[in-house]
């Protein structure tokens, strides 16, 4: 394969947030503008709680992740990471993008003494759940419980 039809990753950009909520509402039902210029405030405030990276190809971004690292949570003392985003453009889903990107995710994670990382999956998602189980995910030991009406 050409190197220059390859992905590459690096850390996400200002500039790349368009782009990045494109890519998301794509992937997505809905635009989550919002979440993501607050992510990048929070970035900017506490870059040692995040981390963000974009796939490139031949100059443009192509797909991004998103994740924060917990310290102290659910009973433990040890940090985990927590991926909360990722997407990658329609035409280049299936061409290694995206494990490109969990790749770059890993050894950061990694390199911030992580011992896990976690993620959440609608279980209709059948192809994204199958993407994760080709990254090395498996099914975590618990259930997530939830009620809709907090206030009732």
């Amino acid at each position: 394969m050409n190197d220059e039809l390859q992905s590459t990753e690096r850390p996400m950009m200002a500039a790349d947030i368009d782009r990045v909520i494109e890519l998301d509402a794509l992937s997505g039902e809905q635009r989550r503008s919002d979440f993501f210029h607050k992510r990048w405030q929070r970035i900017q405030h506490q870059p040692e709680v995040y981390i963000s990276i974009v796939s490139e190809k031949q100059g443009s971004v192509n797909g991004f992740l998103s994740a924060h690292v917990l310290e102290g949570e659910f009973g433990s003392n040890q940090r985990i990471a927590v991926l909360d985003a990722l997407a990658v453009a329609p035409g280049d889903q299936g061409s290694g993008t995206g494990t490109v990107l969990v790749d770059a995710f890993k050894r950061e994670a990694h390199t911030r003494k992580c011992v896990e990382i976690l993620t959440q999956v609608v279980w209709e998602q059948q192809d994204l759940l199958a993407f994760f189980s080709h990254c090395g995910f498996t099914l975590a030991p618990v259930s997530v419980l939830e009620k809709q009406n907090p206030d009732h």
